[in-house]
């Protein structure tokens, strides 16, 4: 087994969180579901660090960005101590 593999942080399953809003966001609402300002997201969407749907092309392009995605992306980027329970 690799280093890589016996380091790797497990990804839980996507969506575990309950949530009542819907699943595809704009980037306004996305922004605002993991605390960052909606210039970090826009950015986050160019630079493609986070998944996305895009509509129409240019200036007239719509994003659109699933909150289970947003969920993985908080799992991977979590830093601090694991607690074992």
């Amino acid at each position: 087994m690799s280093l890589q593999t016996r380091f790797k942080k497990p990804i839980t399953t996507p969506c575990t969180v309950p949530f009542t809003g819907p699943r595809m966001m704009p980037p306004k609402a996305a922004a605002a579901y993991i605390n960052v300002s909606i210039d970090v997201m826009y950015e986050m969407i160019h630079v493609r660090k986070i998944p996305y749907i895009q509509k129409g092309t240019g200036k007239r392009a719509v994003y659109s960005i699933d909150r289970c995605d947003l969920d993985i992306w908080i799992e991977k980027n979590k830093t601090g101590i694991n607690i074992a329970a």
